[in-house]
């Protein structure tokens, strides 16, 4: 009797420790599957309205570095004073190759700084590419300032 009695109770210890152990799988696999979930969805509140949920700093970045890796390459006309503005349309593929640089019509300076930036543009590729992914655009309307290197 008394060893049939100590049997019942191993068993009943060993179910408890079973059904507790399949508790803690369960907890595990939900958390699991809420982990999966959070990645899937967007982190935090949805991006403001009016910048299609792009990084603005990191959009000043990109045309920083593209301004700087065409300065970089360009040599300043003496026609082409220093802060003088043009806008430049620039056509990209992803990697930063330049597909087409062309100078806006509305752009100040002369022929030749005109040509001396399209060039510039030209030979200032690969444009910045790497970590500016998420900026990227294949079409670029940069708005260039002269300045001496």
């Amino acid at each position: 009797q008394q060893q049939l009695e100590k049997i019942r109770a191993e068993r009943e210890k060993l179910e408890r420790e079973q059904r507790q152990a399949q508790q803690r799988l369960e907890q595990i696999a939900s958390r699991e599957r809420q982990a999966a979930q959070q990645q899937a969805a967007p982190a935090g509140p949805p991006p403001p309205p009016g910048n299609q949920g792009v990084d603005t700093g990191l959009n000043a970045r990109y045309a920083a570095a593209i301004q700087e890796a065409i300065l970089r390459n360009w040599a300043r006309p003496d026609s082409v004073p220093i802060g003088q503005r043009c806008r430049i349309v620039i056509r990209q593929i992803p990697g930063g190759e330049v597909v087409s640089a062309e100078v806006d019509p509305s752009c100040p300076y002369d022929d030749l700084g005109r040509r001396s930036v399209e060039a510039a543009v030209l030979k200032a590729q690969p444009l910045p590419y790497a970590g500016f992914e998420a900026v990227f655009q294949r079409t670029l309307v940069l708005n260039f300032e002269a300045q001496d290197r």
